[in-house]
């Protein structure tokens, strides 16, 4: 078993140098594929998106695959993601994204994770040249996660997500765009000291094909990223509370970004993401969440999140909602799970 976990530490880093060797590593150019960006799970929204080193549940599958060595029992969970509504032509539709997973230790062979996420565009009202209405399309887009995570050493865990997209929605004149791609994410946690609980988070995302459509020439590349995390227990380390907690979390992500500058110049800089969260819990029962989310302006605005959390006999519920983040609306985040 040490040496299949030593294997997988040495897959793993040739991957991130392989990931850090091509340019296109930590690319992100206009068109890339936004489906792969959409934050799911309503703890990890409440502290701020903050969440790399901090992955210990089963919401480690869309943050960090790693975390998802940290199971001791079998999870299932169901978010939900609430976003704008539009009109189109009297009719009402609205934006939201859900995700079903399934997380399971097993004895000496690391955990497993399956994952599928609906994410739901809306519908688009398609009428010929007189405005008559021909028929509504629906905007989806499906996405299936199979992870894979491990200790390596007491101090470290890796793992693997395996993600493929397929999205179906309306393109001009009303044709029908369907395109496919695959990619993995590949994150890690490291313990450094034995008796401060302080963890350390990596991971890089979406590495794999550019969304290919069909019957189409061009190609939108994934939204490669590098996001680098640290999760600290203040109060277990300060006091050796078992009672209460305060958890603070703070993420870096990194992406290299090709644009059209005012003087028609294609410029490239690196974009940097921070997330800053915060956990207050009580008996392992009641939690309260705070955040700060600091994106680039060219893309989003800064803004706070909040959201609660309870957990009774296996049973988990989290709420949390983002204000101002999205020039779009703010958004609501619902989890519901069960530990067996």
């Amino acid at each position: 078993m040490k040496e299949m976990r030593g294997t997988v530490l040495i897959c793993t880093l040739a991957l991130m140098a392989l990931s850090l060797w091509a340019p296109v590593g930590l690319s992100a150019q206009g068109g890339e594929v936004v489906f792969f960006t959409f934050p799911m799970g309503a703890r990890s929204i409440g502290m701020g998106r903050a969440f790399t080193g901090v992955s210990d549940d089963i919401q480690s599958v869309v943050w960090n695959p790693a975390g998802l060595a940290l199971l001791e029992d079998m999870e299932i969970s169901y978010s939900r993601l609430e976003s704008f509504e539009f009109e189109s032509l009297d009719r009402t539709s609205g934006i939201n994204n859900n995700l079903i997973s399934v997380g399971f230790p097993l004895e000496s062979y690391g955990s497993f994770g399956f994952s599928l996420e609906i994410q739901n565009y809306g519908e688009t009202v398609i009428t010929d040249a007189t405005g008559a209405v021909l028929g509504v399309q629906s905007d989806r887009g499906y996405i299936f996660y199979a992870t894979y995570a491990t200790p390596v050493f007491d101090k470290l865990d890796v793992g693997f997500d395996f993600k493929y997209l397929k999205v179906n929605f309306t393109g001009q004149e009303g044709a029908p765009q369907r395109g496919s791609t695959s990619a993995i994410d590949i994150g890690g946690l490291y313990r450094p000291f034995r008796n401060i609980p302080l963890q350390v988070g990596v991971t890089f995302r979406n590495l794999g094909f550019d969304l290919q459509f069909e019957d189409e020439y061009q190609k939108d590349p994934l939204p490669r990223r590098l996001v680098v995390g640290v999760g600290y227990d203040v109060l277990q380390h300060l006091f050796g509370s078992e009672q209460l907690s305060l958890l603070a979390s703070t993420d870096l992500k990194f992406a290299r970004t090709t644009f059209t500058n005012d003087q028609n110049e294609q410029v490239s800089d690196i974009e940097v993401y921070r997330y800053y969260g915060t956990e207050v819990g009580y008996n392992r029962m009641i939690f309260f969440r705070a955040g700060f989310i600091d994106e680039p302006e060219r893309f989003r605005t800064s803004g706070a999140t909040f959201g609660i959390g309870l957990n009774f006999k296996g049973i988990m519920f989290d709420l949390a909602r983002e204000l101002e983040v999205s020039e779009l609306g703010d958004e609501t985040h619902i989890t519901a799970g069960y530990r067996f």
